[in-house]
């Protein structure tokens, strides 16, 4: 037993575990693949792409990277404070139409699991959750 290697972070398809709880390593290795999307993206721009098609291939390219797992890495205000400012200079550079907010995408995705939990009458998690029935 005393030839287990320690690790302070274990990478698993999609999620990166750290030893602190935390998801910093994660949320770093998720702003490199849309920053490689904005070249693209800056490339079709100066071809003069309307910004209707930039925002299409933004929302397609770009937040995917950032919604995936967002509700487990969202809990830290500290890790969706990275992801906004990105987001925000995005929106300054223009290839996104209007501000996108990482509260609101958390929100939102939020939302879906909890209605999808919700309408499933024995889900485990069920009895546990309530919902204001007139929302």
């Amino acid at each position: 037993m005393d030839n287990i290697p320690q690790c302070n972070s274990l990478s698993l398809p999609g999620v990166t575990l750290q030893s602190n709880c935390k998801f910093s390593e994660l949320v770093r290795l998720k702003l490199v693949k849309p920053n490689r999307c904005l070249h693209v993206l800056r490339s079709l721009i100066k071809e003069q792409y309307s910004q209707v098609e930039i925002d299409h291939l933004f929302k397609s390219l770009v937040l995917p990277n950032f919604t995936y797992c967002l509700s487990v890495y969202g809990a830290s205000e500290s890790d969706l404070n990275i992801i906004q400012p990105f987001l925000d200079r995005c929106h300054k550079r223009r290839f996104v139409s209007s501000p996108v907010s990482i509260k609101d995408l958390l929100y939102s995705q939020d939302c879906k699991i909890l209605k999808a939990i919700t309408s499933v009458d024995s889900h485990p998690l069920g009895s546990y959750l309530t919902t204001n029935k007139g929302e």
